[in-house]
């Protein structure tokens, strides 16, 4: 007997070997597509004069790897990831937007109290002064509660987004960030 056979006789099956740093994602999924299959989806689009179904029903049926199930994870994290930073983006325009307001009304209760500076006394100018300022502070506070309120309620549903995501993993997640 040759010693190949003999050396090979208690080797067990090896998995696909996958390189480190060859990353695997959804551009990769896009490069393979265009290298590979993109010839044959045109043959098959051509002889079914453009319809998908076919094409479609095929796929629907084709198990994912390992590989690509996590590049369908990574992809639905990035875009998770983007909405919240969309959010907090929103969020941030609105609250410049408030501070805009409040400086021009601060500016527009200044030239007030200018006016009446003209024609008044010291003590009513600084009684006006006092309750335009525990106005503009009054407002000011209710808004930046109201964000802050706002804001950690957002806070609260991701972390718990976060936690369910990793539980469950992202094919029975999309159901539980809807409740």
């Amino acid at each position: 007997m040759p010693f190949w056979i003999k050396f090979l006789k208690g080797v067990g099956r090896i998995s696909q070997l996958y390189l480190p740093g060859n990353h695997y994602d959804i551009g990769t999924a896009a490069k393979i597509y265009a290298r590979q299959c993109s010839s044959t989806v045109r043959t098959l689009l051509e002889a079914h004069d453009g319809d998908v179904t076919e094409i479609i029903r095929t796929a629907e049926k084709a198990k994912l790897n390992k590989k690509q199930r996590e590049a369908l994870r990574e992809l639905q994290m990035q875009r998770e990831d983007d909405e919240e930073q969309r959010l907090w983006d929103e969020e941030a325009s609105r609250n410049a937007q408030n501070v805009k307001e409040i400086l021009a009304a601060r500016s527009m209760n200044l030239d007030k109290v200018a006016e009446w500076k003209a024609g008044e006394d010291e003590t009513q100018v600084d009684e006006l002064e006092q309750r335009l300022w525990d106005e503009e502070a009054s407002k000011n506070s209710k808004t930046i509660i109201s964000k802050l309120e706002e804001m950690d309620d957002r806070l609260y549903r991701f972390r718990i987004f976060k936690e369910k995501q990793k539980e469950l993993g992202n094919e029975k997640l999309l159901n539980v960030y809807k409740e």
